[in-house]
């Protein structure tokens, strides 16, 4: 049995990377209240990563723990928000965090128009992924470096109608079949 002395509450659902599975949680005794706690597959050790969180994602940014914020106070994206917040562990045995805000381009508001998104994950490629999970049901591909992103539409849905649909990042099918996918 796995024993725990750091007393919390996990919020939310993990994200696993190189053997450590991070999670936000209320944590009970940290000045802050929330916190990322890391848990050691292979020691079975948990520690808390001192780390401002709330209203943000845990993603995995090129093979390191990294953390998404929008500029609005909302739990959704949405065409109002200006811009994104990136902060990436750097040094894990430090506690090294580096930060990059990107404003995000000016069509973004046209585009994602008054559409709720949530954050999917980062792409192996450093693409940041968002869903719009109802009717219509759409993929945003955001990329960094270039400011650009690519907004993609799910198609054949209408006979699940109304129906909510759950995305998962890195699940690979060939998307051609049956024209499902097309982009804009």
């Amino acid at each position: 049995m796995i024993k725990c002395s750091l007393r919390h509450y996990p919020l939310c659902e993990g994200i696993c990377i190189n053997g450590f599975l991070y999670y936000v949680a209320v944590v009970y005794g940290f000045e802050r209240r929330y916190g990322i706690v890391c848990f050691d597959i292979r020691s079975e050790k948990f520690e808390l990563i001192k780390k401002y969180v709330v209203l943000s994602k845990l993603v995995n940014y090129m093979g390191k723990l990294a953390t998404l914020k929008w500029d609005k106070e909302f739990d959704e994206i949405s065409g109002r928000t200006k811009s994104l917040e990136l902060c990436v562990l750097e040094d894990a045995n430090k506690l090294e965090w580096s930060t990059r805000t990107f404003v995000l381009p000016a069509l973004w508001n046209h585009v994602v128009a008054g559409f709720k998104l949530c954050i999917l994950g980062v792409t192996r490629t450093g693409e940041i992924v968002f869903a719009h999970s109802s009717d219509p049901f759409f993929l945003i591909y955001y990329n960094l470096e270039r400011n650009t992103f690519t907004k993609g539409y799910i198609q054949g849905m209408d006979a699940f109608n109304p129906c909510k649909v759950h995305t998962f990042l890195d699940h690979v099918e060939d998307v051609k079949f049956g024209g499902v996918f097309r982009t804009t």
